[in-house]
């Protein structure tokens, strides 16, 4: 399930009680625009996902190149040129996990390359990667010194359609790591700055808690505004944070004219 209308405003804080042993959780409000994303969707890009984490720019762009069923570049040469142009931008700015990798500016080149290679991809991965801008930006915002793809490491490596029962472990395992770094934040803020813990820590969460694939790969539980509780996300989508990450995103409709929103 992924929400189509994910902004600040819409993303409240419950804290919890570590004494309690009550964890905190995001709060998702506004479900008026949701999508369903299908299994080849969520295996496409977390494929995408974990190409980036393992630095393999050839394989991302194969990734990449399924993101639509009606895929513009499909002659084999263009196809070939854009590979080409993927493991060379990966081999600069991309080489995996433990590399200081800047998410962000990976994607809004990975952007550049798909328009210039004309490289079709349809509107459910085209939020999916505004949503990681989403969350990448605000990231840097609240914890500066926390890479979110090192962070997601161990979900992403583990994540395989035919072993959920082991993936469902590593993401218990997370949760609790993340848990313990959000009250050691929580903790160390406080202690730092002696004000108290309803501050902006507060709303950071653990960095992995707000972490690429931590979201994505569904590892949050969220509610409603009315407090039902719904499923795990797997992708949740950026509309009015893109000035955050300075992409500007171009669609283009059947008849090849160009929407920019």
């Amino acid at each position: 399930l992924m929400h189509a209308d994910l902004h600040p405003g819409n993303i409240l804080v419950q804290h919890g009680d570590p004494e309690k042993g009550v964890s905190p959780r995001i709060v998702l409000v506004d479900a008026g625009m949701v999508a369903q994303l299908t299994v080849e969707e969520q295996n496409n890009f977390i494929g995408f996902l974990q190409a980036m984490g393992e630095g393999d720019g050839e394989d991302a762009a194969e990734k990449l190149l399924g993101f639509s069923s009606k895929q513009t570049c499909s002659t084999p040469e263009r196809r070939d040129r854009f590979i080409a142009a993927m493991s060379r931008m990966f081999k600069t700015e991309c080489r995996g996990y433990h590399t200081n990798v800047d998410v962000g500016n990976v994607l809004r080149n990975v952007l550049v390359m798909l328009r210039v290679h004309q490289v079709r991809i349809d509107v459910n991965y085209a939020t999916l990667v505004l949503n990681v801008l989403c969350l990448e930006g605000l990231a840097c915002f609240l914890q500066p010194g926390y890479n979110l793809l090192d962070g997601a490491k161990p979900l992403l490596r583990n994540y395989r359609p035919w072993a959920r029962p082991l993936f469902a472990v590593t993401r218990r395992v997370k949760q609790l790591q993340d848990r313990r770094e959000y009250w050691q934040l929580r903790r160390q803020h406080t202690a730092t700055a002696g004000i108290p813990t309803t501050s902006l820590v507060d709303v950071a969460l653990s960095p992995a808690a707000i972490g690429l694939a931590a979201v994505l790969l569904g590892a949050i539980p969220w509610t409603n505004a009315e407090g039902v509780a719904g499923g795990n996300l797997l992708g949740l989508l950026l509309r009015d944070l893109g000035r955050l990450s300075g992409v500007r995103w171009e669609a283009a409709s059947e008849d090849g004219a160009v929407r920019n929103n």
